[in-house]
């Protein structure tokens, strides 16, 4: 690579002070910094010393990327990405269309824009491309777009504080691996859960761009292991074949200097041993794999300071990317954990990092299709809501009225002839539900998103 320059784009609450090389500020936070040329196999580290703004609130996700220029053609991928769950694929030739998606949040309400890049008339959509939108992680809409070069279209939903994720699938021969997507937070008020940014894939997956989506934590456990995305649900799912990125972080809590630091990770025999790359770290290591699928990082002369001499001078960290075995099983748990050694002290060691191999999450059911059948002229909202659901319908007849959970569980079951106006779901956890409304005649369901 001649000439090649990375751009670093940081959370406008970082300020940056100071680098190991020098940098150029473009503006809107991001920042040049020149590589020279680049051999195969030849890596160049550099760091940007920040302070964090006092205003940035605990538990919030901050987001940086950095990415590597000139790209050449051969380093993307060409190998087909069909589109995720039940959709049909599109079997035509790339169109030279290629999708982008933005988010804002518009006073009270989430405004996605999905974009066509490409030209008009040169790289107008052949096919449909699947969209879909995810609050706190449940997947509460599919629909599609087929746009013209240089056209885009506009998702607003009403905000309540939660995380709000849309994506779009490029063309299946689109080069690289580009999987479009924006997500935010905290938009207007509501309840909102910490963190959600990484449950599901960031758009990373080429060679030229790393994403990475930190917590700002207050006390917490100095020496863990987290994997990104870090998955959804209380089993932690992901789809197979999707590719980790592991975060080991250390902290010298004893009482004196540490001179020499080894991590040591034994990698579950559901990972490709030969897809490991190691990757950043917040001081310089020298790396191995040896005896059975252990992997071993060695800090040598890392003069860590202990925490009661300075404290922010006695973290340390480390990332490594592994793939799965391909096509593993739905059920298939991947575990995964590090021991971390200060000196001739006895081992510390980290959480134990989990995910589940499903892909059913990306999937409509027969359930959530039926769902979005309407015979009958009803129209219930908000959607979601947070309790009370509207009832807006066109005459008086009795009508009967179902809410089921996604496992067909009956939660509600209301018989009235009266003008009913609305329907409490307060009293049910978060989630989707089904409600089904019948006239004796016709039938009108719709899927339902309680926060």
């Amino acid at each position: 690579m001649n000439n090649a320059y990375a751009i670093v784009e940081l959370d406008p609450l970082l300020t940056v002070n100071s680098g190991s090389m020098a940098y150029t500020s473009l503006g809107n936070n991001q920042y040049q910094l020149n590589l020279g040329n680049l051999s195969p196999g030849q890596c160049v580290n550099f760091w940007l010393s920040c302070t964090l703004s006092p205003s940035a609130i605990l538990n919030s996700t901050l987001c940086m990327n950095a990415e590597l220029y000139p790209i050449a053609p051969c380093v993307l991928d060409s190998i087909p990405s069909p589109y995720s769950g039940t959709i049909s694929p599109c079997t035509l030739p790339w169109d030279n269309s290629s999708l982008q998606v933005e988010v804002s949040c518009v006073n009270d309400s989430v405004r996605f824009v999905v974009y066509n890049t490409g030209v008009l008339g040169g790289a107008d959509m052949d096919c449909f491309a699947p969209v879909r939108v995810y609050v706190n992680g449940q997947y509460i809409l599919l629909d599609s777009i087929q746009l013209q070069g240089g056209d885009s279209i506009v998702f607003m939903f009403a905000g309540n504080g939660q995380t709000w994720r849309l994506e779009a699938d490029q063309h299946p021969l689109h080069p690289g691996n580009s999987h479009p997507n924006a997500t935010i937070k905290n938009c207007d008020t509501g309840t909102c859960t910490s963190n959600l940014v990484n449950i599901l894939p960031h758009d990373d997956a080429d060679p030229i761009v790393d994403i990475y989506c930190g917590l700002v934590t207050g006390s917490y456990d100095p020496n863990d292991k987290t994997g990104y995305p870090l998955g959804i649900g209380s089993s932690y799912d992901i789809e197979p074949n999707q590719d980790m990125e592991y975060v080991i972080r250390f902290q010298n809590t004893g009482t004196d200097t540490a001179f020499t630091i080894v991590i040591r990770d034994t990698l579950s025999t559901d990972f490709d041993i030969f897809s490991v790359q190691s990757g950043a770290s917040s001081h310089d290591y020298s790396f191995r794999m040896y005896g059975s699928r252990v992997l071993e990082w060695t800090f040598n002369n890392i003069m860590l300071p202990d925490s009661n001499v300075n404290e922010p001078l006695s973290h340390g960290f480390l990332k490594f990317e592994v793939r799965q075995n391909p096509n593993l099983p739905n059920g298939t748990v991947l575990q995964n954990s590090a021991s971390i050694y200060f000196d001739f002290n006895a081992p510390i060691f980290t959480n134990t990092s989990m995910h589940t191999i499903n892909d059913n999450f990306m999937l409509m059911t027969d359930i959530q299709k039926n769902a979005l059948e309407n015979d009958l002229q009803i129209l219930l909202y908000p959607n979601p809501t947070t309790g009370i659901l509207l009832i807006d319908k066109k005459d008086n007849k009795r009508i009967q009225i179902q809410v089921t959970d996604q496992l067909g569980c009956l939660q509600k079951n209301l018989l009235t002839q009266d003008q009913i106006s609305s329907i409490d779901l307060s009293g049910l956890p978060m989630g989707i539900y089904f409600v089904s409304i019948h006239n004796g005649q016709k039938m009108a369901a719709q899927k339902i998103v309680k926060l």
